[in-house]
């Protein structure tokens, strides 16, 4: 969403490289209230979810206020893995 205060971005895993995989994996990730990012599931290309999931589990965001109350967020990081 562009709210993210911290990015990091995934490492291309040598054996995908090598196998010529390529592809987008989606992670789904939580937002906890003070904003650190816990994965709980992804889905695409199996050599390219862990390199994926490392990187989502590096991203923070700002904490979250409804109502006045911090409050934890759910939604998809996608991560386009390209040759």
């Amino acid at each position: 969403s562009g709210r993210e205060t911290k990015r990091v971005t995934p490492n291309y895993p040598a054996i995908a490289k090598s196998s010529n995989i390529s592809g987008t994996v989606r992670v789904f990730a939580i937002v906890d209230e003070n904003g650190k990012v816990w994965v709980t599931n992804s889905e695409g290309p199996t050599l390219l979810r862990k390199a994926a999931e490392d990187a989502a589990r590096g991203w923070s965001f700002p904490p979250t206020l409804i109502s006045g109350r911090p409050a934890r967020l759910a939604g998809y990081l996608d991560f386009d893995f390209k040759l």
